[in-house]
């Protein structure tokens, strides 16, 4: 793995004739664009449709699955060129910490959710320094909530890069680094 990687969160459960999917194939060619090969977890939604996107350019589309998802028995999506299997859904978010060069956190549901949580504690004992970029319009108030409750300092949300689309992304990660 030798370019850097941009490991993608975002739902397994949305439609392929959806807005979100067409974002997160838009999200891909940006990534692909930009130079980045991509990693997420290896199955439908938007995972697939990141996968999409990058496979259309040079990019290598890493997805990391797991034995765990035993309610997937359509493995991983078509457009992954390279598959990683990991044994639990622990090691499987691991592998993708530990080739992040950055994050970047589409819509999801709790699992998105869990796998932003893990990323947000590993910046906070200084196991993790990549970018994260987050999409405002599903995780904002929850992160607002859990900062108000005392769950998430401060410090640790003044790590995030929230960003409204595609665009928007693009035009941070095309900022010199």
């Amino acid at each position: 793995m030798s370019k850097q990687i941009a490991v993608v969160f975002g739902s397994s459960s949305i439609e392929v004739d959806s807005s979100e999917y067409l974002e997160a194939v838009q999200c891909g060619e940006v990534l692909a664009q930009l130079n980045y090969d991509v990693m997420t977890g290896g199955y439908g939604g938007v995972m697939e449709a990141v996968s999409v996107g990058s496979s259309n350019g040079s990019a290598k589309v890493y997805g990391v699955t797991s034995k765990t998802f035993t309610f997937r028995p359509e493995g991983a999506n078509p457009y992954i060129t390279d598959e990683i299997n990991a044994p639990n859904i622990i090691q499987r978010i691991q592998v993708m910490v530990d080739n992040a060069s950055i994050f970047v956190v589409m819509p999801g549901n709790l699992g998105t959710l869990n796998e932003l949580a893990m990323v947000l504690t590993l910046f906070k004992v200084g196991e993790a320094h990549q970018k994260l970029y987050v999409w405002k319009k599903t995780f904002l108030d929850a992160t607002n909530s859990l900062r108000k409750l005392g769950v998430i300092d401060e410090s640790v949300l003044d790590l995030i890069e929230w960003v409204d689309d595609v665009s928007q992304l693009q035009k941070l990660l095309s900022l010199p680094r």
